[in-house]
């Protein structure tokens, strides 16, 4: 079984900097890609669920024409742009929280020229999680993970959003994105022992949840490159040990320059780009 697990940001135009211009997938282009889904016969199911099905052994149950959508930083455009479009075509969602920036700015993008952005307030995340739409954890400010000094800081930043968020929506919360999707086996051991079921990374290939590491579940980059037909396309390119060899690969070379080069913002963002880093469409993004 693979379940195309697709990663967006924010859906908008608003980008200031060239960097972020592919996180940013206009209104319009977002709703042709929701289009080619609902065309191709894909059902949306949230990350909760598909984990859900797996840990209660009937993995069956997932459609066979499933995806997932996932919105990395609950962005307020979340609420203004994609909710509509996801709601016009019923379809669900999961949007993974940093909880330390709920109704505030995005400083952590100052670096890029990015930091004005607006993150939902709680009254949003609640509002869209009456209209079905899952809320997972993003940890609580942002970080490189794998980077941080101590246990107590990675448990701290792991542990602290699930309380905020089961609090705020008066619900069990299991799901979890890396922030950059940046990970290791602390990380991943932290994640599972903190109570979440899931954990999501980015390889872009499908994932496939009866086999993978259920802390590391690969997601495909969705940029404004993608329409109706090509994103349909790229998302059922099915896993060849070829594409597992380019993803581990250029996994393995993210981590050695972020650990020669350093791990500001914009320079990481420079290696994504040298790195010839691919969005869902297997092209240079």
């Amino acid at each position: 079984m693979e379940v195309p697990i697709l990663m967006y940001h924010s859906i908008g135009r608003a980008a200031q900097s060239r960097k972020y211009k592919r996180f940013d997938v206009p209104p319009d282009v977002f709703a042709d890609q929701l289009d080619g889904l609902v065309a191709a016969g894909m059902q949306t199911i949230t990350a909760g669920q598909m984990l859900a099905a797996v840990k209660s052994g009937k993995a069956d149950d997932i459609p066979d024409r499933a995806v997932v959508l996932t919105f990395d930083d609950a962005f307020a455009d979340f609420e203004s742009a994609a909710l509509p479009a996801l709601l016009e075509r019923r379809m669900v969602a999961t949007v993974f929280v940093p909880t330390a920036f709920i109704g505030r700015r995005a400083s952590w993008l100052d670096d890029i020229g990015e930091g004005y952005r607006r993150h939902m307030a709680g009254s949003q995340l609640r509002a869209v999680r009456a209209a079905g739409i899952e809320c997972g954890a993003h940890s609580h400010s942002h970080p490189q993970l794998d980077r941080l000094g101590s246990p107590c800081e990675l448990a701290d930043e792991i542990r602290r959003p699930r309380c905020i968020l089961e609090d705020l929506l008066n619900e069990p919360v299991t799901t979890f994105a890396y922030p950059f999707g940046y990970h290791s086996g602390a990380v991943r051991r932290a994640v599972a022992n903190s109570g979440y079921v899931g954990a999501f990374r980015v390889d872009n290939v499908r994932s496939r949840p009866l086999d993978d590491d259920l802390f590391a579940l690969p997601r495909m980059t969705v940029t404004p490159r993608l329409n109706a037909s090509n994103i349909i396309s790229a998302i059922e390119r099915r896993r060849t040990v070829v594409s597992d060899g380019y993803a581990t690969s250029k996994r393995h070379g993210w981590r050695w320059a972020r650990t020669v080069l350093g791990p500001a913002p914009e320079l990481m963002v420079e290696i994504d780009e040298w790195l010839g880093v691919t969005d869902a469409a297997g092209s240079p993004r």
